[in-house]
């Protein structure tokens, strides 16, 4: 199914209740110049948010976006349009089926001081479209203990902590990653499934 969405015949398009569109990154999307500059930009703008952090380019970007359209087979981005322009993206990751669960990633605000609210309206019309679409019962995510304006977003959005993992930086060759240790730095959310709600 996520193959299928991202291949450029694809007409699924979600809307949240304030008009907000979250449209489907596809193939027919590809080597678009002016929306992978967009892209790159934020990125660039949110690198701060990332356990990977590495200098951000246009080339880089494109390659990116080919090989999630075309090789990543668990792995679907909206980009979320307000009728004008393209301010954001969030997407869905790591899909298992058997456990009927995957990861919420790649939230992005790419324009600030717009459309209040528009990020939670988003991933709740993406997580209701994912629970009656793809039959997902469980959604989680990750993100840094130190970034408030996620925290409160998915606090919002019903996600409860149930795992705190400390991070260790690495640097090498122009790439920081943060990769497991002991200390407490990282914490991993999970929103609770619809048969736990009542």
């Amino acid at each position: 199914r996520i193959r299928d969405i991202k291949q450029e015949s694809s007409e699924l398009e979600l809307r949240t209740e304030s008009g907000i569109r979250l449209v489907p990154v596809t193939s027919s999307m590809k080597g678009d110049s002016e929306l992978i500059s967009r892209i790159a930009e934020w990125r660039r703008s949110a690198q701060y948010a990332f356990p990977t952090q590495f200098e951000v380019t246009e080339p880089g970007t494109s390659k990116w976006l080919d090989k999630l359209i075309d090789e990543t087979e668990d792995r679907l981005l909206f980009l979320l349009h307000d009728g004008e322009q393209y301010f954001g993206h969030i997407g869905l990751f790591r899909f298992n089926y058997h456990k009927r669960r995957c990861e919420i990633d790649n939230i992005v605000r790419g324009i600030e001081n717009i459309h209040p609210g528009a990020m939670e309206t988003s991933i709740r019309t993406m997580m209701k479209w994912a629970r009656e679409s793809l039959g997902v019962v469980d959604l989680y995510l990750k993100v840094f203990s130190d970034n408030e304006r996620a925290l409160n977003l998915y606090k919002k959005l019903g996600f409860v902590e149930v795992h705190r993992q400390g991070l260790h930086r690495i640097s090498e060759n122009g790439v920081v990653e943060w990769v497991p240790q002991l200390a407490d730095t990282c914490l991993l959310y999970t929103s609770p499934s619809p048969r736990d709600r009542g």
